[in-house]
């Protein structure tokens, strides 16, 4: 067995080990029910920040799903902060905040005009936030009417400084669509499951709340302004190093999912995951980078292989020992989380994923290295 045979078995045995690992995270996961549902306490306040940049299609469902929510309207406070937006998003809320005093609107053009991106219209919001707990989420979100409720039930019961809120995408209908929605799902199930291990790895700022005091203890923004995103990865990480794994909780509640739209495009979804990829090396947990480092390896060697394959039949075995690693391994992962998301029907594509998978891997990581991206409008 030649050198590259060699490496192809040991890293499909590494990428099993950690997504078997995962998979097992994910299983120990606790789901938390309506009968865990209590009375708000007296007094309590929670506050919900929105960064809106360009959002005037998406920010109306937004606000109605938000504000029919079955919570007491005077027990929490809605913020969008308009991020420099070139559309009629301020518009658009301004018109909800005459029927509803609990909603408000921050501009950072008004505060400073060298204030612009996420993160610093997450600091403002929360600047300005009265909760004790604070959520952040996306103006093109959308929610059941009881994820506030479980959101600050679960909170009231366990009392930890961050909670990772359950995401996923909008059912599809191209090919590329149920592929982005199978992924986006691999990657919410292994970061809880990482979670479940105490090893935090990833999260989403569509659903995500924190306490105003750890969010204030960590400071976590400032040292990494430069960075494009990350607003979410940089907090959780923050509070992992100030309080440690077990202040973090993954919620395993379906009323408490948040459901968001996939990129328009592939081209859309490339640059979001280089978006998102960019800043790995800034993290101050080695353990996310070696993750990400295994998977492209594995990624890489088992598409490359597979070529050298036709030519070489010698490597046969080994690609076909490399495949079998990466399809079950995701499958243990995949099958479980696409249960508790409403999404088994995407399993019979979950075979034509695998191929695919291994090339956007591929493609979206080498293609980070070597180019930049827009969100929203600027070059990052």
């Amino acid at each position: 067995m030649n050198l590259i045979a060699i490496l192809t078995i040991i890293l499909g045995l590494l990428y099993a080990f950690l997504i078997f690992a995962f998979s097992r995270g994910w299983r120990k996961l606790k789901p938390f029910g309506s009968e865990n549902n209590q009375e708000i306490k007296p007094g309590f306040f929670v506050s919900i920040v929105i960064a809106a940049r360009n959002e005037e299609k998406n920010i109306g469902s937004c606000l109605n799903d938000l504000l029919d929510q079955d919570f007491p309207s005077g027990n929490f406070e809605i913020i969008v902060v308009d991020d420099h937006s070139e559309d009629a998003t301020a518009l658009l809320v301004h018109k909800n905040i005459q029927s509803n005093a609990h909603l408000k609107l921050i501009s950072l053009a008004d505060l400073t005009n060298e204030a612009y991106g996420k993160k610093a219209a997450i600091a403002a919001g929360v600047a300005l936030a009265r909760g004790e707990l604070i959520i952040t989420t996306d103006a093109d979100c959308r929610f059941t009417n009881q994820w506030l409720k479980t959101m600050v039930a679960y909170y009231q019961r366990f009392r930890p400084a961050m909670i990772i809120g359950p995401v996923s995408f909008f059912p599809q209908r191209s090919f590329w669509g149920k592929f982005m929605e199978l992924e986006f799902i691999s990657l919410v199930a292994a970061g809880a499951g990482a979670l479940a291990l105490k090893r935090p790895m990833m999260c989403n700022g569509a659903n995500l709340a924190f306490t105003r005091e750890a969010f204030s203890a960590v400071n976590i923004y400032k040292e990494n302004i430069k960075w494009a995103s990350g607003d979410d990865m940089f907090l959780m990480h923050g509070i992992r190093k100030k309080y440690g794994a077990s202040a973090i909780h993954f919620l395993m509640a379906a009323p408490a999912i948040v459901r968001t739209w996939p990129p328009k495009s592939l081209k859309g979804f490339l640059a979001q995951r280089k978006r998102w990829g960019s800043k790995t090396r800034a993290y101050p947990q080695t353990f996310t980078a070696a993750v990400a480092v295994v998977v492209f390896l594995n990624s890489l060697i088992l598409l490359s292989t597979s070529v050298l394959s036709v030519f070489s039949p010698a490597l046969m075995f080994a690609v076909f020992a490399g495949w079998v690693l990466k399809t079950l391994s995701d499958f243990m992962l995949i099958f479980p989380a696409s249960a508790f998301f409403n999404r088994r029907y995407l399993m019979p594509w979950f075979i034509p994923f695998q191929a695919v998978h291994v090339l956007y891997i591929v493609v979206a990581a080498l293609s980070g290295l070597f180019s930049g991206f827009q969100w929203k409008g600027r070059r990052l």
